[in-house]
């Protein structure tokens, strides 16, 4: 195999498809060729920890230390990361009679939609209902499905106001430049 590698892209090329390139203008201009082995470690290899492709003052692929992101940007991550999780968790919802009730906006609303149609018909037992596991239960109490909502309630509540602490502590470290502590918010 025959490959040449270009700084200025970071990447590597295969010889054969170099006509290609050139017939369309796009061959890089400081393509250089390169061994196999070269392009084995560069071009095919896991770059180490904390490390990622770059160039070195040849031209020629090396391993250079990863940018640091900057605080700003890690914090803005962290908050992220911090939310999904959240929703992630409250998704799971919660478990009452050994049934389980997805906690998830949609699931919510269809329960709250429930709810107000056994309030409606003045129904105390719902023929059949359907979980959020996909089993099938009949005669189901619509107290059950009361007493889940509330759970899943007072579970979103308690969801939202850790994701607050934790968002609270990251601004902090972030108003104050400290990336350690940005970076020890999410450890806990």
């Amino acid at each position: 195999m025959s490959y040449f590698f270009s700084a200025k892209e970071n990447s590597f090329f295969h010889e054969s498809i170099k006509g290609s390139y050139l017939s369309a203008g796009t061959w890089p201009t400081d393509a250089k060729r390169v061994s196999d082995d070269i392009f084995k470690e560069y071009g095919v290899g896991i770059a180490p920890a904390g490390m990622m492709r770059g160039t070195d003052s040849n031209g020629l692929p090396a391993w250079v230390s990863k940018p640091i992101q900057p605080n700003q940007d890690l914090a803005a991550q962290q908050r992220t990361e911090i939310e999904d999780a959240r929703k992630a968790a409250e998704a799971d919802g919660v478990t009452v009679n050994a049934i389980r009730y997805a906690g998830d906006a949609g699931n919510r609303a269809a329960l709250r939609e429930a709810i107000d149609f056994a309030d409606a018909q003045g129904l105390a037992t719902f023929a059949s209902w359907k979980d959020s596991d996909d089993v099938f239960h009949t005669d189901h109490p619509v107290a059950d499905v009361r007493q889940a909502l509330n759970d899943i309630a007072a579970r979103r509540g308690q969801l939202i106001a850790r994701e607050g602490e934790l968002v609270a502590q990251i601004n902090a470290a972030e108003a104050a430049d400290d990336r350690a502590g940005i970076e020890a918010v999410t450890r806990r």
